[in-house]
């Protein structure tokens, strides 16, 4: 399966202060394709979108975790529901 890459950055808002965060990391999905399909274009969409994006990265790349194996399923479920829309 193909891999994006993508590098996330986060930068503060004037009024506060501090360096911004920024990391790289692969995805087996275009997210920015999938973000456009599913309609997900404000704000608060993209925070929750992008967010679960990243987290279900991790959820992969730490998939021996004993806390996290029992989670998997039903974040498995989630994501379908979210792709199957649109």
């Amino acid at each position: 399966m193909a891999k994006h890459r993508f590098r996330v950055t986060v930068d503060a808002t004037p009024e506060a202060s501090g360096r911004p965060l920024v990391f790289e990391f692969d995805s087996h999905d275009d997210l920015i394709a999938l973000a456009d399909r599913i309609g997900k274009s404000g704000d608060d969409d993209l925070l929750f979108f992008v967010g679960l994006k990243l987290f279900g990265e991790a959820l992969l790349a730490r998939r021996d975790d004993p806390l996290l194996k029992e989670f998997r399923p039903h974040f498995g479920e989630l994501m379908k529901a979210i792709k199957s829309k649109g």
